[in-house]
């Protein structure tokens, strides 16, 4: 089985319909259990706003209420599988990175990179004036690596696909970026963290996804390769609600996201 959808149309403000919805489909008559569903909305507004509908809906009919969990998009993935170390930060992210780069090959890094900063007056009692620019480098390749994580790749995925493009020139600057990205999974580890995009490519390589809940999105307009791909391996328990009414079905996809195409004009 694969997602299924439910068109609630546009001539009203969606989280009504969505409490409507929810209510027939998990009321029953007495209390509206909705603890073993997780619902997703495009924003933590959306969620909080959704939370207090459904409250005054429950204590309108008089039912006893179980809310749902209640997620936005990019906090879905977690709960999709089980992390088996704590991750890492932002900036602890960055800093390892910053870290990698600058352990690395000078002779290589100067190959790849217009300026490298200098270290010259580091340990000589001066403060070290290029602290910035290293960081700005690390933040760089972060970056980079969240980007290509987005869509379900690492650095070796590049590398793999430059040698089989003729015209790809940019192979060894990639593995060089490679041999990075290893260094700096192994600063990660030896904190006995993990780096959340690379768990999430982990998740999905080793289908380790799974649910014990069904999941309700709710009026997505867009979300990033990885997450569709997650969202794949737990198809059968998911419904998309989609704020438009039934016609407008080949402008949405399986996800219940917008098709770009179809709106062009």
């Amino acid at each position: 089985m694969g997602i299924t959808r439910k068109f609630v149309g546009w001539d009203g403000p969606i989280l009504p319909r969505v409490v409507e919805w929810l209510r027939v489909e998990y009321g029953d008559g007495s209390r509206l259990d909705l603890s073993g569903v997780c619902v997703v909305v495009p924003g933590a507004r959306a969620g909080r706003c959704l939370l207090e509908l459904l409250v005054a809906e429950a204590e309108r009919i008089g039912l006893a209420f179980l809310p749902p969990r209640i997620r936005t998009v990019g906090d879905l993935p977690e709960f999709l599988y089980q992390p088996r170390q704590p991750f890492a930060d932002r900036l602890t992210q960055q800093l390892a990175w910053t870290r990698a780069i600058r352990d690395s090959d000078p002779s290589r890094l100067r190959r790849f990179v217009a300026q490298v900063p200098d270290d010259s007056s580091a340990g000589h009692g001066t403060v070290d004036v290029d602290v910035d620019d290293w960081l700005r480098l690390g933040q760089m390749l972060w970056r980079q690596h969240r980007d290509l994580a987005a869509d379900g790749l690492n650095f070796q995925h590049v590398v793999d696909f430059g040698r089989q493009a003729a015209t790809f020139q940019e192979t060894e600057r990639w593995q060089f970026l490679r041999d990075l990205q290893l260094t700096y999974w192994a600063q990660l580890d030896r904190c006995h963290l993990w780096d959340r995009q690379t768990a999430r490519l982990h998740a999905l390589e080793n289908r380790e996804c799974h649910v014990d809940f069904d999941i309700v999105l709710v009026a997505m307009v867009d979300m990033s390769q990885v997450v569709r791909q997650m969202l794949d391996q737990v198809a059968d328990r998911i419904v998309s609600l989609i704020a438009a009414p039934a016609e407008w079905e080949p402008r949405f996809d399986e996800f219940g996201c917008l098709v770009p195409a179809a709106w062009a004009d």
